[in-house]
């Protein structure tokens, strides 16, 4: 049987030893022969670095549906907030703030606002729920420091906004240097983190005040 001449027999492929490659050219031949990994770089040994399973791990990670909404920690904080109504019920009702103090209320303000300053994006980014729920607790204290304001004699009125004052001004100073000196995230964190958890911590002891 003859072919047709279009039809041509293909040259055969004849391996050269690999001494004729050089070192060079046989590391590249051998570079392109290399199969395709499987496994996506599973096997890669930086996988095994802390930065690789840091991802691995946040690639794992259910998307979040509540956004914190349903955050136990909030309900608790609104609660707190809410837990020295009964003593202002008694105050309008008697129309006197008798023998109360308006200290644990002042150190509650003060505790309140450097947390919302801490939950803005300018400080710590995604925990703006932490602002959200502070912001709530401030306006509720305001709510009964004026009570408190209108129900108290002249001295203490005085006493009162003179502390009030003092607050404001320490926080707006406290805003100001952060946000002009500090210039990361990190850092701006920790210094209005470490200023919350003080005041956290003198809204707990302010009570004892009375019993000085």
């Amino acid at each position: 049987m003859v072919l047709p001449t279009s039809i041509t027999r293909q040259r055969s492929f004849r391996p050269q030893s690999p001494t004729a490659y050089g070192p060079s050219g046989l590391h590249h031949l051998l570079r392109s022969v290399r199969p395709t990994s499987p496994d996506n770089g599973l096997s890669d040994p930086s996988f095994l670095s802390t930065t690789g399973l840091r991802r691995l791990l946040w690639s794992f990670r259910p998307p979040s549906t509540d956004h914190g909404l349903s955050d136990p920690g909030n309900v608790i904080c609104f609660g707190l907030f809410l837990s020295p109504v009964p003593t202002f019920v008694e105050i309008c009702r008697k129309k006197s703030v008798e023998q109360f103090s308006s200290i644990p209320y002042l150190a509650a303000l003060a505790n309140c606002m450097l947390w919302v300053f801490y939950g803005l994006p300018v400080v710590q980014p995604d925990t703006i729920l932490i602002s959200t729920i502070n912001g709530v607790g401030v306006f509720v204290v305001i709510i009964y420091l004026t009570i408190f304001f209108f129900y108290s004699p002249k001295e203490t009125r005085v006493k009162l906004l003179a502390i009030l004052a003092g607050e404001v001004v320490l926080m707006a100073m406290v805003v100001t240097l952060v946000l002009t000196v500090v210039h990361t995230h990190d850092v701006r964190s920790l210094i209005v983190g470490i200023l919350s958890i003080i005041f956290c911590v003198c809204m707990y002891a302010s009570p004892l005040s009375v019993m000085v």
